[in-house]
């Protein structure tokens, strides 16, 4: 149904590596749904606060306690709930929503964006990339209908990886980054025109529809918030407005403060470059 979901009960302890080299201490888990965080259901004196994301939510670079949403939980003694899934789209993300909503009765839904959300929500669009294509059988929500399939040159090749070797699936995938050449990619293409890109515009027409979906599924009183991983046109802007349009909160500044801290020499990524580090998440939770 979501296409490829997180591993089940999986435990990881040892070092990883920051962008500058600094080898950190991690432990890290997942429960038996995938989750990264799941409090408590029950609880009536606290707060539930529910995130969904992709890579940025699933954050396999740090501790369970160095999450984002686990230093915002320490902060403001609430119930963290946590889904985020690699290369997840807008509409698998309201799929998890849509699953668990009723179990957890959320005081809140907290959505984290991220530019490549403009990539994975359109089949034509993650089929001519070669940084953001998984390539795998994933939903899309084409023409206001949930369809299934694969964006991939030869998605039986990739589905049998993702399916029986993690370690083929892992080389397909570097191969692509490796060959792909930044100056014709198609990210570069969508960054440059924006909203004048057809494909762009109609990307974020799916996530106009998602968030329409969500505020109708979430329960009377429940509050929603979005908030992207990244700072910078064309992507934060129209974040913003389809955001608003559907009478959701923006939460603003986090991109840009991981920009600022970068340019003070701070280091805030792990060793892939992308992903946040110990100090990436503190200052997105900070913000």
């Amino acid at each position: 149904e979501l296409g490829w979901r997180p591993s089940s009960n999986y435990r990881f302890s040892g070092k990883l590596r920051d962008a500058s080299g600094e080898l950190y201490p991690v432990e890290l888990s997942t429960d038996s749904q995938g989750f990264r965080s799941y409090g408590n259901p029950e609880a009536d004196e606290r707060k539930k606060v529910l995130f969904l994301g992709d890579s940025f939510t699933q954050a396999m670079q740090v501790s369970d306690d160095k999450t984002y949403y686990a230093l915002l939980g320490e902060a403001m003694d609430i119930e963290v709930f946590a889904y985020g899934v690699d290369g997840y789209g807008s509409l698998q993300e309201y799929m998890v929503l849509d699953k668990y909503v009723d179990e957890i009765k959320p005081d809140a839904v907290i959505i984290q964006f991220c530019p490549n959300d403009i990539i994975n929500n359109h089949p034509d669009l993650e089929r001519r990339s070669s940084f953001n294509r998984m390539g795998l059988r994933r939903p899309y929500l084409v023409d206001g209908e949930v369809v299934y399939t694969t964006a991939a040159s030869v998605p039986r090749l990739r589905q049998f990886a993702a399916s029986y070797s993690k370690l083929l699936y892992t080389v397909i995938r570097q191969i692509d980054r490796l060959t792909a050449n930044r100056d014709t990619s198609i990210e570069r293409v969508v960054r440059e025109e924006g909203m004048n890109n057809p494909l762009f515009r109609e990307s974020l027409e799916v996530i106009d529809q998602v968030l329409a979906k969500v505020m109708a599924r979430v329960p009377e009183g429940t509050e929603v918030f979005v908030f992207s991983s990244h700072w910078g046109r064309p992507y934060h802007p129209a974040f913003i407005e389809v955001a608003e349009k559907n009478g959701i909160r923006f939460i603003n500044g986090n991109g840009r403060g991981l920009d600022i801290a970068e340019k003070k020499g701070v280091t805030t990524k792990a060793a892939d470059t992308a992903h946040w580090n110990n100090e990436g998440h503190r200052i997105v939770a900070n913000t």
